[in-house]
């Protein structure tokens, strides 16, 4: 219906939305009165059907096609989906909300370039680094795939020297199980940001008054901290070296 609404013009393409949302009217009236209850996942699949048969009509091709794929697919995945959203906690759902708005929101609206004594802070850089920390792209996760490999490496070594002591510790009744914690938090987010621009800073002003030594020994120091936040420092600066 909606395809045909498009191929004959604007005024029938509204005409057959028009159509489609009496019909979303009646099934929901109906539902109401026999399960009590209401059809919104299936008005919304309706709707979406209908605009994408008016595009198609426009002789739109790729939007459509891809609107309807994405559609089938939320629909075929409604139950994982449905259980994967009410299986996450509020804390862990507040704190990846307000990450992705503080993404969406306060890293456009910060300067670009550096900033302050010497110029010595990059506050774009510090953020993205937190957000790229807080959600590893595939690109980064490729490019540091030598690293990653060696240090799994490392600690399989470590794993298998002690695995006889951990299976024993595991098999006594009163093993205490070890905690995990949400995957999601903003805190963490924020420290380790705070952590990467002290280091760079600092990192900064010992490079510029001691040299590279001092530049090593801040970044090994800060590296029993956080080796993150000071492989981070020291890979920007390393990057913006005149």
């Amino acid at each position: 219906m909606g395809t045909i609404g498009g191929a004959l013009g604007e005024y029938f393409a509204l005409m057959s939305l028009l159509l489609t949302a009496v019909l979303i009217v009646f099934l929901n009236l109906q539902t109401l009165r026999t399960e009590q209850t209401t059809e919104l996942t299936t008005s919304a699949a309706m709707l979406v059907t209908c605009f994408a048969g008016i595009l198609c009509g426009q002789g739109h091709t790729r939007v459509p096609a891809a609107a309807m794929v994405i559609t089938a697919a939320l629909l075929a995945w409604k139950q994982p989906l449905s259980g994967f959203s009410l299986g996450l906690t509020k804390k862990e759902l507040h704190s990846a909300l307000t990450l992705a708005n503080l993404a969406i929101v306060i890293y456009p609206a910060l300067p670009e370039g550096t900033i302050g004594p010497h110029a010595f802070i990059a506050p774009r850089q510090a953020w993205l680094t937190v957000l790229l920390i807080a959600g590893i792209a595939p690109a980064a996760l490729i490019s540091a795939g030598v690293s990653f490999i060696s240090m799994l490496i490392v600690c399989a070594l470590f794993l298998l020297s002690g695995i006889g002591r951990h299976i024993a510790r595991a098999e006594t009744p009163d093993a205490a199980p070890f905690p995990l914690t949400s995957p999601f938090s903003l805190w963490v987010a924020i420290k380790y940001g705070s952590f990467f621009v002290f280091l760079q800073v600092l990192g900064n002003l010992a490079q510029q008054s001691a040299g590279q030594g001092a530049f090593y020994l801040v970044s090994f120091l800060g590296g029993l901290a956080s080796s993150a936040s000071s492989l981070a420092a020291a890979a920007s600066l390393t990057a913006h070296r005149p």
